[in-house]
């Protein structure tokens, strides 16, 4: 091999003709030009000499350079017409000409670092079927692989999906070399560069894609990859992420196969919040088509019913007593039902629905239940026989409870009492919230004006958070917890949808955005916020809260994201949360209510249950990842088969406009095994310094710079605590 000063010498020769050989007549590839070449190279040292010399022979222009891409491009018919037949010449001459194929294939890969000559590379030479075709020779397998990584890494949607399609190819090279750690790392990054970029396009709805991957039979032979004592850090984090891309598109292949769901679930306890945060991710695919909303509110009269009839065990009596009888979101309930009952009755007899609205005004803060599901029923007096039911609201503007509402709003609003406008509000907003209109950006609108007038007002902000935007919905809970005076109520919704929209966030943008730094540190923002408000939820909950099953799935779930590392496979140390679990759910029974089986609430069960077998399973081989991906010498652990034309292969400079909306730009890609270090500080940096509402888009107080403000509002409320430590009267930058 090459000396270090040589080889710096060879590799700008390596990647083409010198400067001076930009004049050299190009030689069509006559018998005594093969003989020579072939003779040169059984004496050349190292592949950037045998590149070398074809280049040298070719007459091929410096291929790391814009401008010998340039000259590719304009030369590529005679080019390319040479390189064929130097191939064809030499693809049955046995190992000689198997060095000099690996070397065309090797160019061709190389050339392909410009998107247009890519194209005409893929479409002019055949690549494709020369490399598939070179899967079955033992001396060119690799290298195929290698050119297979470096295309479907750098290549756009054609490239990726053609070699997709093949991906039975790429299954049988597996199966052919199952105890080779080194196919099995270079295949499976070739199947995650393509299939999990055809995978994760949202505008795939071909489903010959998924016939085509076969998702069970590629499950099976990433459960055996896995296993090999030699997987390295990049085989590993490549099988997880087609596991996690195969729950969600198949995730019936992916349940079959009982160890690959142990795997997924042994990876919730990975090194770092990366791995960890794709394998829930995984997890919670598996369950994905399961509707993941809370049962229909029920009439609380129906769970006084069955308390009357079963009565409260002693054990949950003492919880309930402790917490507050009185306090209990079902007592709550019925009373304010009661109130509504009778709000109804009375505006049939006076019509006053000014009065209606002051008596259930204040419930709507107090329960979810403050205007009942009903309205009026009447016998039809000409079907006595039938007994046929008619709604009927006798001579009232409406038939259904809940549209009696918006008379209430407006014989409120007429009063023109300013003490009673905010009043007004509120029930406007509820009626916005059951009527189910907050899709509409016009009544998002009403809501923004509501907080406008009132900006302190907890109840406001609830109904924003509920708006399909997750981005503004989360930012309206965070506000809304800021507020004064918040009912049980408020607070603990307010908490629930904070808990459910920064949960699903993070997750997913941790999962996204791998190599972005920032990006990773908001999404770890998002599992944090999400993580405090879970426990505040937990603590001040009613134990008949609804949404307490919900609150404590994502618990655990969180604790998994961001601390799994640390948590005992048993979950010893969260028995305490169980035993709530245990409480509401056995509460919800008394009650009549039946527990939800939502995404949420199956991937829990499911890790909790699982998690001791599937540690005993893969503990040894999640521990082995942990260990070398936290050794900072690893970028690949798998040995090379020729370490200079695999780098020369890797060291590929894109310049791409069908991943990027028509721009154009030059990338160089690196692979990433491990996540950044998580830190309290680079946490704050995208949470609010008010409200703590996790973003990047924050501003920063123009003055000090260091606290972050999601706008003016939260600015203007920080800032009696903010003065004392800010230089001067702040503004927004």
């Amino acid at each position: 091999m090459p000396s270090s000063k040589s080889k710096q010498k060879r590799r700008s020769k390596a990647n083409g003709a010198s400067a001076n050989s930009g004049n050299l007549q190009l030689i069509g590839p006559s018998a005594t030009c093969f003989k020579n070449l072939t003779n040169d190279l059984k004496v050349a040292e190292g592949w950037y000499s045998v590149i070398e010399k074809i280049c040298q022979v070719m007459g091929i222009p410096d291929l790391s350079s814009r401008q010998g891409l340039e000259q590719i491009h304009q030369r590529f018919p005679e080019i390319s017409q040479n390189l064929e037949r130097l191939y064809v010449q030499f693809i049955d001459k046995g190992n000689d000409g198997d060095v000099i194929v690996q070397g065309i294939v090797a160019l061709y890969t190389r050339m392909c670092a410009d998107s247009d000559i890519r194209d005409r590379v893929i479409k002019d030479t055949g690549l494709f079927n020369k490399l598939f075709s070179l899967l079955d020779r033992p001396s060119c397998c690799v290298i195929a692989l290698q050119a297979l990584c470096a295309i479907s890494q750098h290549g756009g949607w054609d490239a990726r999906s053609a070699i997709a399609m093949k991906s039975s190819v790429l299954l049988q090279v597996l199966e052919n070399h199952r105890d080779d750690s080194q196919v099995a790392e270079l295949t499976f990054t070739v199947l995650a560069h393509s299939t999990m970029f055809i995978l994760q396009d949202q505008n795939t709805s071909d489903t010959s894609f998924l016939r085509a991957f076969d998702i069970a039979r590629q499950t099976r032979l990433a459960v055996a990859a896995a296993r090999l004592p030699t997987a390295s850090v990049l085989l590993l984090n490549h099988i997880l992420g087609l596991l996690v891309n195969g729950a969600l598109h198949s995730n019936a292949a992916i349940k079959a196969c009982s160890s690959a769901v142990n795997f997924l679930i042994a990876f919730t306890r990975g090194p770092d919040v990366l791995t960890r945060a794709d394998a829930l991710l995984g997890v919670m695919h598996l369950y994905l088509h399961t509707t993941d909303t809370i049962e229909p509110i029920q009439d609380p009269m129906h769970a006084i019913t069955s308390l009357v009839d079963n009565g409260w065990p002693a054990h949950i009596n003492d919880v309930i007593v402790r917490f507050g009888t009185s306090r209990l979101e079902t007592c709550v309930s019925l009373d304010t039902t009661e109130v509504f009952h009778k709000a109804i009755v009375q505006v049939m007899q006076d019509r006053d629905f000014y009065a209606m609205g002051k008596a259930i005004g204040p419930l709507i803060t107090r329960t979810e239940l403050s205007v009942v599901h009903g309205a009026f029923e009447m016998r039809d007096p000409q079907a006595r026989t039938s007994g046929k039911a008619l709604n009927s609201a006798g001579g009232l503007p409406f038939t259904i409870w809940a549209d009696a509402l918006p008379f209430c709003v407006k014989a409120i609003r007429e009063k023109g009492i300013a003490s009673e406008q905010n009043l007004a509000d509120t029930i406007e907003l509820k009626y916005l919230l059951v009527s189910q209109k907050l899709d509409n950006e016009a009544n998002i609108d009403i809501v923004k004006r509501a907080i406008e007038r009132n900006p302190r007002n907890g109840y406001f902000y609830l109904v924003l958070a509920r708006c399909p935007d997750q981005v503004r919905g989360l930012r309206a809970a965070k506000k809304g917890l800021k507020c004064p005076n918040l009912t049980d109520y408020l607070r603990t919704t307010l908490l629930f949808c904070s808990v459910t929209l920064a949960a699903r966030m993070g997750l997913d943008a941790v999962h996204d955005t791998r190599d972005t730094k920032r990006s990773f540190d908001e999404g770890v923002a998002f599992l944090t916020t999400a993580l405090e408000d879970a426990k505040k939820f937990i603590e001040c909950a009613s134990p008949d809260n609804r949404n307490m099953p919900s609150v404590i799935d994502w618990y655990m779930i969180l604790i998994l994201a961001l601390y799994g590392a640390e948590t005992s496979p048993t979950f010893e140390e969260h028995r305490d949360i169980f035993k709530k679990l245990e409480i509401t759910e056995e509460i919800s029974q008394h009650l009549g209510r039946s527990n939800n089986t939502t995404q949420t609430r199956l991937a829990r069960i499911a890790l909790v249950e699982r998690l001791p077998p599937a540690t005993k399973e893969w503990g040894s081989v999640v521990s082995r990842f942990t260990e070398l991906s936290q050794s900072t010498e690893e970028k690949r652990s798998s040995k090379r088969v020729d370490g200079d034309l695999a780098a020369w292969l890797d060291d590929l400079h894109v310049k791409d406009d069908d991943c990027n909306h028509g721009r154009q730009h030059q990338q160089t890609y690196e692979i990433v095994l491990t996540s950044p270090k998580v830190s309290p500080n680079t946490i704050d940096l995208y949470r609010c310094s008010w409200c703590c509402n996790p973003s990047a888009l924050l501003r920063k107080c123009s003055s000090c710079e260091k606290t972050r403000y999601c706008d003016a509002i939260c600015q203007k409320e920080h800032w009696k605590e903010h003065r004392k430590s800010c230089k001067r009267e702040p503004e927004i930058s």
